[in-house]
């Protein structure tokens, strides 16, 4: 499977998934902090602008918000986590996994080691990371994330 399928099946899961789990347009009633509201609210391209200006834990913040609370779910943050932090991304976002208790988060962390495959990053070869995934997926109770997050790892271990 190529690339751009894969990532066009990716959020066409991850779009099916938010709207049959809330079917509401953003989060599922929580209240949203007015500084998502404001972020969010403004152009796409000035998020970006203003995205890849932010720390880490921020965009980190940020990315996992689009990706669980926004429908249906932006995915365009990813790339520039990572072009902007490079490779110290890849211990943050570990220890981020390991912490992670809510599977929805977790998959969307995962996304995040997918577009660091595909900058270039070998992840791999990173055996600890990749039986932390795997143990992750096992535990999954939601058939739907367990097999887009599946999806994610077979990107991550260059199986298309």
């Amino acid at each position: 499977m190529s690339l751009k399928l894969y990532f066009k099946y990716f959020r066409l899961f991850i779009v099916l998934f938010f709207l049959f789990s809330c079917g509401r347009p953003i989060g599922c009633g929580e209240k949203v902090p007015e500084e998502y509201k404001i972020f969010f609210s403004k152009p796409i391209e000035e998020q970006h602008r203003e995205f890849i200006k932010l720390p880490l834990e921020k965009q980190y913040e940020f990315h996992i918000y689009a990706m669980t609370r926004i429908h249906p779910p932006y995915l365009g943050f990813a790339k520039e986590i990572v072009i902007t932090n490079g490779e110290k991304v890849i211990l943050f976002l570990t220890s981020k996994l390991k912490e992670e208790k809510d599977e929805t988060r977790q998959m969307a962390v995962i996304y995040l080691f997918t577009a660091l495959a595909n900058e270039g990053y070998n992840i791999r070869d990173n055996k600890e990371l990749i039986q932390l995934m795997e143990r992750i997926i096992s535990s999954m109770k939601y058939r739907s994330n367990i097999e887009l997050t599946k999806l994610s790892l077979k990107m991550i271990m260059g199986q298309r």
